[in-house]
Parts: C-alpha cells; structure tokens; sequence
C-alpha cells in the first residue's frame, strides 16, 4: 500500500472519531484497500466509495444491509449505519449486528533460532509482541507478525532501523511480505491490530448521522430571502423522537423575528411527529409552534416552573386571513403548501398561527402583536 493510500483511508479514522463523539482511536486494523476498528461493543470500517455497499436511504441516517465480499471474506458480516466524507464511506455497527469474526491466523515458528544469531533474536523479540507495534502518525496501525496480512512491508521496514544499522538486512518480497537477507530466512510482515478498549455510545452516532442527513438549509434559504430585510435569529435542534421502542432524532429550525408591530417565530421541521417530550426551548411562543409541529404533551410558559397542556389551548380554525397574516400565508405555501391557519388562546398566549404538515415535513408560523 503507497502511503498516500494509506493517509487518505486514515483521513476516514478523523471522521469517525467524530461521529462516535470525538473518542480516540489509537488502534487501526489495515487491510488491503479498507480500514477496521474494532471497540468493545461494535466495528466499523473505512474504505473508499468505489467498493463500499450501496447505503439505503432510512430517512433520518443511511444505512447498509451487508459488507462487501472482500471483508466477508475475512469471516464476518454485518448491517449498520452508512456514512460518507469526500471519496471515502464509513461503515459501523453494533456487535449484535455483525455474523461471525475476524480471525488472523500466525504461522508457527518454523526455523529453530539460534543463541548466536543476535540479528534473530532481535527480530523474534518483536514478533507479534507490543515491541513490534508500527506507528503512523500518531496511530497504531500494525505489528511485526509471522502474520503478513497488512500491505505494509514498506512502511514496516522503519520499525527495522536500528537491525539494518547493526548490519542486518532486509528485502521487500511483495507490499506484505518482508524476508531475511542473511543465513536464516525467515519470512514476515504486519499483522492488524485492530482493537480499541472504547464502548461507542451509538445513541450518539445516531443523533450525529441523523444531524448531517436532515437538511433544512433550502427552508431556511427561502426564510432569509422572504425577510431580506429583517434581522432574524435561527437555531437549529436535534429532537429524541419514539418509534415504538427505539429512540430516533428529528431536526426543528427555529426563526424568530419581527415585522411592524408584529412578533413571529418560524417552526420547520423534519421527522419530529413523534417527539413527545415537553416543548420548552426558548420564549412561550417557540415553545408553542414546536407543540404544534410535534406531539408534544406540554410547553413551558415564559413565567418560570409554569407549564401549559395541550389541552389547555383554544385552538379555532380560521376560514379567512387576517390582511396582516397575508404575507405569512405567502411564505407557508413556499415552504409546506396546504397549510391551515388558527387562532390560539390560553393564559398569556393570544395569537395567530399557520400550521401544516406534508410527508416529513412540519411548519407552525406563529404571529402576535
């Protein structure tokens, strides 16, 4: 493997640092063309687009059904979660998700090994030991092994620095096999190591991948285009959603602004039906067009320790638009067309909205004075 190969699939081990939460990998199992890490509960690899699977598109995250026949080859298989960074794709998956295992097979020692032969000595004194283990910036990516798995012969010889300057000699067979050039041949290479003692949270991964798949970037273009003209404040918030008995995430764009004499807060979502909890983000009135997108239970009031059900609220229908409302009526059917326009009441709420939903899509536009 050149080693330009190999810093471009380890640029793959950066990013899934950052979908399991920025935890270290010291460790990385080389293979040829693809990368493996293996943690206490899961594994994912690393390998270039070209021959990964096809992902399948789950909505929130990508997924995929079966690793390809060169890593299956290897003795396990497994479905999980799909995600892509430039030209490279990552695989990871829950342990429970993977059939059977990899297992690396190291020859016996063959040649019995001479007292005198201080050059052998050496080289079997870091033989599938932690003294054989081969650094590439800043990671662990193999050992010397009677294993010669990884494509790693060139960068293995560095590991031989200090034999070759004593006198001993070495000669690169192919990418993964290194021999002995004096009295003894002995034939070697770099087995992968693969293993982090880490647990990867994949409640985690699923809230960073469903993070990077749900846009709202083309909602919020058409929001700061309609308001050219008026500062508006825009947040972004993942939400835990229920699906049966698994938690899944759903992304909100809150935006908040005024025009004339009128107060708005903007609520468009993706996949946030099934939110349930309480709908206490901000002021009393994002707190109400995230009750209305969702299926939330409550929403916190402005008053500290106060709450509001749902079935609290008097929500009435409107036939007609209020002239004020015009605009807002506008942009709803830019962003979700069909929606329904109410009037909201209940304690201090006194105010307009524009609700409507469409495939995954959810909007609230809640106006007041």
């Amino acid at each position: 493997m050149k080693i330009e190969e190999l810093e471009r699939l380890l640029k793959g081990i950066d990013f899934l640092e950052n979908i399991i939460g920025g935890i270290r990998i010291e460790r990385v199992g080389v293979f040829d063309n693809f990368l493996i890490v293996q943690f206490t509960n899961g594994i994912a690899f690393v390998m270039p687009k070209d021959i990964a699977p096809k992902p399948v598109d789950k909505g929130r995250y990508y997924v995929f059904e079966n690793l390809p026949e060169r890593i299956r080859d290897l003795g396990i298989d497994c479905k999980g979660y799909y995600a892509e960074t430039d030209d490279l794709v990552v695989l990871i998956s829950p342990i429970t998700n993977c059939r059977g295992s990899i297992d690396i097979e190291i020859p016996q020692q063959s040649k019995k090994m001479s007292v005198a032969d201080v050059w052998q000595a050496s080289l079997f004194s870091m033989l599938d030991k932690k003294e054989g283990f081969i650094e590439y910036k800043g990671r662990i990516v193999g050992c010397l092994s009677l294993a010669r798995t990884s494509p790693l012969a060139r960068i293995a010889l560095k590991k031989l620095e200090d034999l070759i300057r004593a006198g001993a000699k070495f000669v690169i067979k192919d990418e993964k096999t290194i021999v002995t050039a004096w009295r003894t041949r002995i034939e070697f290479g770099v087995k992968p190591i693969p293993y982090n003692p880490v647990k990867v949270d994949f409640d985690r991964v699923k809230q960073e991948l469903s993070w990077r798949k749900i846009g709202l970037d083309n909602e919020i273009e058409k929001i700061r285009i309609f308001f050219t003209n008026i500062d508006l404040d825009i947040n972004e918030l993942l939400l835990k959603c229920r699906k049966g008995a698994v938690n899944e995430y759903g992304k909100v764009a809150v935006v908040k602004g005024n025009l004339e004499e009128y107060k708005f807060v903007i609520a468009i979502g993706k996949y946030v039906d099934d939110y349930i909890g309480s709908a206490c983000i901000d002021d009393s009135l994002s707190n109400l067009a995230l009750l209305l997108i969702t299926s939330a239970s409550d929403m916190c009031l402005e008053e500290k320790n106060k709450s509001l059900s749902r079935e609290e609220l008097r929500i009435k229908e409107m036939e007609e638009l209020e002239r004020f409302l015009t605009s807002f009526g506008i942009l709803a059917n830019l962003l979700v067309p069909g929606c329904k326009i109410f009037r909201v009441r209940a304690r201090e709420i006194d105010c307009y909205a524009i609700v409507g939903k469409k495939g995954e899509k959810a909007l609230a536009i809640v106006v007041t004075k």
